[in-house]
Parts: C-alpha cells; structure tokens; sequence
C-alpha cells in the first residue's frame, strides 16, 4: 500500500466517530476490500456517542476498533470486559464471566507480541487468556490479583484503638483514620527470603515464602541427615558471614519501621545453589508483644544464641540480633554448634561463654577449625574477625556494635580476603562452585580499628 493511496476509496466514510478508516478497511463491503478478506469489512455504530466501529466476523462478537494504523500495520481494538459481582453475604448478584471467544482465524492478522495488555482487577481473582492454532488451549497465559485482608483486632491496634489524635476527617463513608499495620511484603533485599502471600482463609494461617534450594548454614557446617560436612574454605564462610549481617542490617535500618529478627541462628540462614545466604523467618517475634509461656518457647528454641541481657529483661532489641549474630559467627569460625559437646565430656557447652574465656586466655586459636587455622594467608582476617566477633558478645547491650556496624565492618574484611586469597586470579574453580563476589576495593588491614567507620563507609559507597 503506497503512500500516495488516498485514505478511503471515494465516496466512502474515511472515520468513524474520532477513528480514521483508511483503505483496506471500510464501513460496508462496498467501502472495504472484502474481496482480500472479510474482516476488513467493519460496522459504524452511530448510537454511540460517538461513534465507534466495530469488528468480527459471523461467529464473533463485534469488538470495538479504537485505531487504525495503516503505518504500521496495526489495528487496536477492545476485547469485553468478563466481570462477576458479589454482595457482602458472599452471593452473586451480577455476572458476565462466561469466555470471550475472539478469532482471528482465517484473517491476515496475528496478535502483537509486545502490545498487548490483560489485565485482571479485583480481590482474590484470577484471569486467564488462551489460544490455540488446531489445538485448543495450546496457548495459555494469566494472572491473579489478591487483597490484604486486615482483621479488626489489627485496625485497633493500628489506629490506637480509634483514638481522635488519629483522626484525619470524616469521609463519605465515615471517620479516617491514620493507622500503621505491619505489611512484610515492603521487604526486598537479595538476602532475605522473600514472602510471596498468605493464606488467611483457614483456622491456621499460613505464609508462602520463596523456595531457597541448598539447605541451611546449619546443615553446611553441621551436616544433615542426609549429607555429611564437606570442607567449607573461610572465603565462603566469610562470604556467608557478610551477606547475613547485610541482611540483617537492612531490617534493623533501611526498612519504613525497624524490624528485629528475634530468631539468628544458623538454621535460619539458608543458602541457594551459589552459596548465597537468604536470612529465613525474619520477624515473627518483634511484631508482637510476648507473655510468659511464649518467651519461654523462645529460650527453649534459641539456646545458645540469646543474649543475657535479653534472657533476663524478657525484651529483644536490636542488640538482641547482634549478639545471636555473633554467635554464629563463631560457629562459622570453631565449626561447633552454639551448644556443644567436648570429645572428652558429655557435657553441653555454650559456644560464646568458652570462646571468651580462651580469648581472654590468649588461647581461641585452639577452638579455630583446623581447616581456617591451616590457611596461613586467612589467618590475619581471621584473626580480625575474632576480635570483631568478641567485641559484640559483651553482656551489656549498648556496648555492642550495631548490625550496621558490624555489616560495614565485615565487607572491609570481605574485601580484603578475596584479594588476599587471589580468588579473582587463581579461584576461578572456586568461583564457579560458590559464586564468590568480584573484588573492587582494597585497603590495608591495620586500618581497621574501632574508629574505622568512615574507611567502612567509603567502601560502601565506591
């Protein structure tokens, strides 16, 4: 079809309403190039205001043309909405939900690839679009849209039980009120297991996180039913070690509302198939406050990792996961679990409370795995490490570092062990077993020292 070919053939319609009709299409056959096909053929409703063509063939239904472009060989049009009503009592009291059924068999058009929209709106609805060349439903594609739901319980707690400093107005419908419920939704950080919904239509309500495939830290370093411990090199420890407390640091501090965790531990921390820790069941104790038998079943199921201070107060803080932290921290370095069981004894130990007394002893390298302590090139970050791990297992809360800190701190050492190690160089098989992270940044080592928060914070920001 040539530029110079006029829009409509003379005589004929060139719009419909506010829609140009240009040759091949036209209003009527005697107006379209029906000879090439059918559908070129469209109607004119003049009873709407305005006017809109339309078009589909004997066993379609007419779908509304909203443009014709000749340029680029498109044609626009409107599929009808399928919709289905309720009232509050959960009953139909409206419905057009039966299959829309549009062919463009037999026609010189295909669907676009990229311009197409389906969209579905509503609580808990789900729309699907199929399509088939000889096989019906050989093509199928949806989406589903769901809404929070929130209880009245949550509504009063969130507007403080209606309180008037809460309200903003009084809208057509009755009072506004200003209120804050806990949506975990709002979290994205390539640490964190993400939460994809729930489940709130049964007696026990259930989350649906993401599935994260290689077990847990735990199962690494302790082994499972399944596997035995396998060598760990300390660039994949430390690997884990910072992107965990990066996790963390983002819940305590980049989220709208600080978030603890309540929970650290090793069996918490789970690693996808590179190795990348996803720090697991975030929350669940700070968004509630907690009576007696429930803190009991918190002690019983964090032994090992809960902080003095937070095991008399009966209260998490912040402080709280940075203690926990540490602690695992120290099963990263020793190897052991948080409460452990010496060759020679069948007495249970506390991982934290024995590796202060050797430090203070001069004596922790006894506690080192074996596996760190014969990597000579590891050892001045190790070393490092330890001393960041003992300066954050003081009883006293606010004489810890804050998870900020700490992430800051341990990128640094990151850094420099993946330089010191070569794994940019000579770890290339290393790399592509545990997805090991580029080096970009190196500084000395004697720089870090207690006041090194800007060196950290340059680091970050390079």
């Amino acid at each position: 079809m040539g530029g110079t070919m006029s829009l409509a053939l003379p005589g004929c319609p060139d719009k419909c309403g506010d829609v140009l009709i240009p040759y091949p299409f036209g209003v009527g056959a005697q107006c379209s190039a029906v000879s090439l096909n059918s559908f070129f053929n469209l109607d004119c409703k003049n009873a709407s205001h305005p006017p809109r063509p339309t078009a589909g063939g004997p066993a379609d239904i007419a779908v509304d043309v909203v443009d014709i472009s000749r340029e680029h060989g498109e044609i626009r049009m409107l599929i009808p909405v399928s919709y289905i009503c309720f009232t509050s009592s959960a009953v139909v009291s409206a419905t057009n939900n039966d299959t829309v059924w549009f062919s463009l068999q037999d026609t010189p058009f295909i669907p676009s690839p990229g311009r197409n929209r389906f969209t579905v709106i509503g609580c808990n609805t789900m729309g699907v679009v199929s399509g088939f060349r000889g096989v019906r439903s050989q093509y199928l594609a949806g989406c589903y849209s769901y809404c929070d739901g929130a209880s009245e319980k949550e509504i009063r707690i969130a507007t403080d039980n209606y309180n008037e400093d809460r309200v903003l107005g009084c809208g057509g419908h009755g009072m506004v009120y200003r209120g804050t419920l806990d949506d975990l939704r709002e979290i994205n950080h390539r640490n964190i297991v993400r939460l994809l919904g729930c489940c709130l239509d049964i007696d026990v309500p259930m989350l649906v996180y993401e599935f994260v495939a290689n077990g847990t830290l735990y199962d690494l370093l302790h082994g499972s039913p399944d596997h035995n411990p396998s060598p760990i090199p300390f660039d994949l420890r430390l690997k884990i070690a910072t992107q965990s407390t990066e996790a963390l640091a983002y819940l305590h501090s980049s989220t709208s509302r600080t978030i603890l965790h309540g929970d650290v531990k090793c069996s918490n921390i789970l690693l996808d198939d590179q190795h990348d820790a996803k720090v697991a069941d975030f929350g669940a104790s700070a968004l509630k406050s907690m009576d007696e038998s429930e803190f009991i079943m918190l002690v019983q199921r964090t032994l090992g990792y809960l902080d003095p201070e937070s095991f008399m107060s009966h209260l998490l803080s912040d402080k709280s996961d940075v203690y926990s932290f540490r602690v695992v921290l120290l099963e990263l370095l020793t190897r052991k679990k948080a409460l452990y069981t010496d060759y020679n004894s069948s007495e249970k130990r506390s991982l934290s409370h024995n590796f202060l007394l050797m430090f203070r002893q001069n004596k922790h390298q006894t506690m080192l795995d074996s596996e760190i302590t014969d990597d000579d090139a590891a050892m001045v970050v190790v070393e490092k490490l330890v001393i960041l791990t003992v300066d954050c297992l003081s009883v006293r809360g606010e004489d810890r570092l804050t998870m900020k800190e700490v992430a800051e701190r341990l990128r640094v050492l990151w850094r420099h062990q993946i330089h010191a190690s070569g794994a940019g160089e000579n770890g290339c098989e290393f790399d592509s077993n545990y997805g090991i992270w580029p080096s970009s940044v190196i500084l000395p080592l004697d720089e870090m020292t207690d006041g090194s928060l800007e060196m950290c914070k340059l680091v970050r920001d390079i």
